[in-house]
């Protein structure tokens, strides 16, 4: 029998509601069960996980509800005087095994791929986001980093990937149209 699996992926920056448990809200609407979410104050994450929680979000058959995994920076003026921000993947499955891969990247922001295995009844499944550099297209003869970010990242999915394998890759992976090779 399949497994029905509704996965969302949200760039909250620009899109912050002034309560920030109005994400749990969105999320509960939209019946997801795994979200990855980038641009997360280290703040919110309380605030989501109680409005998801209060929503009966976490509740059995759904699974735990947990911030299964969150990568938070430090940038000055990002999250004012109330901590880091990063990308996080949140569950309403049952996880196991965190993993991490750092990316090149020319910013102050370090930039990494998250993995997430998610257990299913027809066997685990790779859930992966990343944030990828958001630069203007280089000149000739430099490096597109955004690029080179997307390659890392889908080198990192592949590796230990078989057939028998499921995985999903999301995020926010902007990268300009114009791809000089």
């Amino acid at each position: 029998m399949p497994t029905a699996l509704r996965v969302m992926t949200w760039n909250i920056a620009a899109t912050l509601p002034s309560d920030p448990s109005g994400i749990a809200n969105i999320i509960d609407e939209i019946d997801a069960d795994v979200v990855a979410i980038q641009e997360m104050c280290t703040v919110h994450l309380a605030s989501v996980m109680n409005g998801l929680r209060s929503v009966g979000w976490h509740n059995p058959p759904q699974g735990t509800g947990t911030i299964d995994f969150y990568h938070g920076i430090t940038k000055p003026g990002r999250c004012g005087s109330q901590g880091s921000f990063g990308n996080a993947i949140i569950t309403r499955k049952s996880s196991g095994g965190r993993v991490t891969q750092p990316l090149t990247s020319r910013s102050e922001e370090p930039r990494l791929v998250l993995r997430a295995t998610i257990n299913l009844p027809v066997g685990p499944l790779w859930f992966y986001s990343t944030h990828l550099d958001q630069v203007p297209p280089p000149p000739p003869n430099t490096t597109n980093y955004p690029l080179l970010q997307l390659q890392e990242s889908l080198a990192f999915c592949d590796a230990g990937w078989s057939a028998a394998s499921r995985r999903i890759v999301g995020g926010d992976s902007t990268i300009h149209t114009t791809i000089r090779i």
